[in-house]
């Protein structure tokens, strides 16, 4: 599986959940959407059926003024005055814009047939007031138009309050949906995070291993090479009994140091950075020069990965200047702040050595890569970079032939 692929499945469940969230904002809107929608509609239907209402009741008043056998002078002016309002209303009903949209077209040829009936036919004959029976008779018929364009508005109105019913519930279970796919993928994200978890804490421990392989290797092989050269009749040279001595003594500060490291607690032991660059700064018989911000000084940084990786990069150095007169190697530690994100710290191995050729540089990080054999350089870099990921943080190297190498790790604070 490639880094590639790894990357986008690992994106991929926070995709899903801002697929996820704007689903359930876009059901939101969309009901809220909807309600406005329902309701401008509703009072449109509700606008429709008053006026409905009006024209039917006016339309009682004149039928039943008409149905008198004689009518007073006030009871003439009401007939005249409702038979108006009757034309007025039925004009207005016509006039609205939304009018196609909610009744059907045989309902509105109702509406303009009763209008017309009042407008051309009833409203004359009533002013005229000698020609009652005819406007009676024509008022009859146009009761039934009107009864049926009122019901109809009814039957609309009832008919989308329905819609608008099983719109809304469509709408919540959308968002149901949305919050139950929501809760899926955050369960997904979880679990993703706890496995990438226990794969950086294998390579973790991998990353450790390995490092420690490649010190350990080192100092074995110093001391079979100084067996291999006792001779029980002369007397070893004291250099040899020297370096032996050491490296016994330094083999065995490795494994203290794994064995702290395997019963350690969970969260690894916090120590001033200071601390640790003055105790490696001790161990090296080399003068080394330390340059620190104020504060890198009290930072607290993880103790053992620290110093591991700070006295693997020095003994590379160590190795690079060799014995040559003005060498020097110096470490320079700061906290680098950023906008938004946390701070790093910056550590940086300088030496004048000799440093690396282009094609020596780009394969410094490979596993078992050596010049010659015994050289300091290889699987121990490779260990230190794998290290840094594990922790979250990188390793740079910068090389220059006839100049020097600088090394820089870079670590996430937790702060």
């Amino acid at each position: 599986m490639s880094d590639r692929f790894r990357g986008f499945l690992g994106v991929l469940p926070y995709f899903c959940l801002a697929a996820a969230v704007v689903l359930g904002c876009w059901s939101f809107i969309r009901a809220d959407g909807y309600r406005r929608q329902t309701d401008l509609v509703s009072n449109q239907i509700s606008e429709i059926q008053w006026l409905s209402s009006q024209a039917r009741e006016k339309t009682a008043h004149v039928t039943g003024y008409l149905q008198l056998p004689k009518l007073t002078k006030d009871q003439q002016q009401r007939l005249v005055r409702d038979t108006r309002l009757l034309d007025f209303n039925l004009r207005t009903l016509l006039t609205l814009n939304y009018l196609r949209s909610l009744l059907s077209e045989s309902d509105i040829a109702r509406l303009e047939r009763a209008f017309e009936t009042v407008d051309k036919n009833v409203l004359p004959l009533i002013e005229a007031g000698n020609r009652c029976e005819e406007a009676l008779t024509s008022m009859l018929a146009l009761e039934e138009d009107l009864f049926r364009v009122s019901s109809a508005a009814v039957d609309h109105r009832k008919t989308f309050n329905e819609t608008a019913r099983i719109e809304t519930k469509a709408a919540k279970n959308q968002i149901i949906f949305a919050f139950a796919l929501s809760s899926l993928i955050i369960t997904a994200i979880l679990i993703h995070q706890r496995t990438m978890f226990a794969r950086r804490k294998e390579r973790h421990l991998r990353s450790f291993s390995a490092l420690f392989a490649h010190m350990t290797r080192t100092r074995i092989s110093a001391l079979c090479l100084f067996l291999e050269n006792l001779n029980g009749d002369e007397k070893p040279d004291p250099e040899m009994v020297e370096a032996a001595h050491q490296a016994a003594i330094e083999l065995d500060k490795i494994n203290d140091g794994l064995m702290k490291i395997s019963y350690s607690s969970r969260m690894a032991e916090m120590v001033p950075l200071y601390n640790i660059l003055e105790a490696i700064r001790l161990e090296h018989s080399r003068h080394i020069e330390i340059r620190m911000s104020t504060t890198a000084c009290s930072l607290p940084v993880p103790a053992s990965q620290i110093h591991l990786i700070v006295d693997e990069l020095v003994r590379n150095a160590e190795k690079a200047v060799g014995n040559a007169p003005g060498a020097k190697i110096a470490i320079n530690a700061r906290v680098k702040k950023r906008w938004f994100r946390k701070s790093r710290l910056v550590l940086k191995v300088i030496d004048n050595g000799p440093g690396m050729q282009p094609e020596v540089l780009r394969k410094a990080t490979d596993p078992f890569f050596s010049t010659k054999a015994g050289r300091h350089v290889g699987l121990g870099l490779t260990s230190c970079s794998e290290m840094l990921r594990a922790i979250a943080g990188k390793l740079k190297i910068v090389s220059t032939p006839g100049v020097g190498t600088s090394v820089q790790i870079e670590y996430p604070l937790r702060t």
